[in-house]
């Protein structure tokens, strides 16, 4: 499932239940991801929509900064982007680079089955076997969840 359909599935549960008592994981329940995921969704969704000139999706990446690695969500922009950055958002230009991509399409599993999988074959699997090594110093690693791929995991590689 991705970010929109995501983000509507909630608007249509809460919608359905106005009456009720809702709480995030009931809500989280009705899409399959964690209350985590869901109130992240959400929010950046919410502030996609609110900024004009963005290429696509919702985005997640881990990014190194000054040697500390963060977990950042965040949506994409043309790299001419000049417009006003919401509050609690910065600009980051990704540098060119070869990435590889561990997924695993969704199923009946719960996703964070799914997302626990994908992480670990990515955290074993060796660059340097295939001819190449890591290059996530100044590149981020992306997550990505898309209906058609399921969920991934894309991480920066180079030569040797």
């Amino acid at each position: 499932m991705d970010w929109k359909e995501c983000v509507q599935r909630m608007i249509d549960y809460i919608e359905g239940h106005l009456r009720e008592d809702l709480t995030l994981n009931a809500i989280a329940a009705q899409v399959g991801y964690s209350q985590f995921y869901c109130s992240k969704a959400a929010r950046v969704w919410g502030l996609r929509e609110s900024i004009k000139g963005t290429l696509g999706g919702v985005i997640a990446a881990w990014i190194n900064d000054r040697a500390k690695a963060k977990y950042v969500w965040g949506v994409e922009m043309p790299a001419e982007f000049s417009g006003p950055v919401p509050e609690g958002f910065e600009c980051y230009l990704a540098k060119e680079c070869d990435y590889v991509k561990f997924s695993h399409p969704d199923e009946e599993q719960s996703h964070e089955a799914i997302t626990e999988a994908v992480w670990n074959v990515s955290e074993t699997w060796d660059p340097k076997a295939h001819g190449w090594e890591w290059n996530d110093a100044d590149n981020p690693v992306y997550e990505d969840d898309r209906e058609d791929e399921g969920y991934m995991v894309i991480k920066p590689i180079m030569r040797i």
